[in-house]
């Protein structure tokens, strides 16, 4: 599954669930609702499309739906930076710093902790 087939609301639907681990469709409308408006009925059908899609499943009790995720976020999130990488940066990682240090997204800071990071990764 690719991220570029997920629209901004269906990938918030799948951070709700990573967080909450089962939700109805009511309670994923209502924290949707926290930052914007957003009908219950396209919930409903964003969640039947991430149902399609294999990301979700859902069980019943009494007559409600209780939707769960089916994959990983980390599988999600590392699809995700791929595809932008990719996309934007044409595969390039270099690419996507040298932008970040450029456009002053990433602090000093920021760059000595992915070094160490880094550094950590190779022990």
């Amino acid at each position: 599954m690719t991220v570029a087939q997920l629209g901004r609301i269906q990938m918030r639907i799948m951070q709700i669930l990573w967080e909450k681990k089962r939700a109805t469709a009511r309670e994923i409308s209502d924290m949707l609702n926290e930052a914007e408006q957003i009908a219950h009925n396209n919930v409903q059908a964003l969640i039947r499309s991430l149902e399609k899609k294999g990301l979700i499943e859902h069980d019943v009790d009494n007559r409600t739906h209780i939707y769960f995720p089916t994959v990983k976020d980390e599988k999600i999130l590392k699809n995700s930076l791929h595809e932008f990488i990719n996309s934007i940066f044409g595969g390039s990682i270099a690419n996507l710093v040298s932008s970040l240090v450029k456009n002053k997204c990433i602090t000093r800071n920021e760059l000595k902790d992915i070094f160490e990071m880094l550094d950590d990764k190779e022990k």
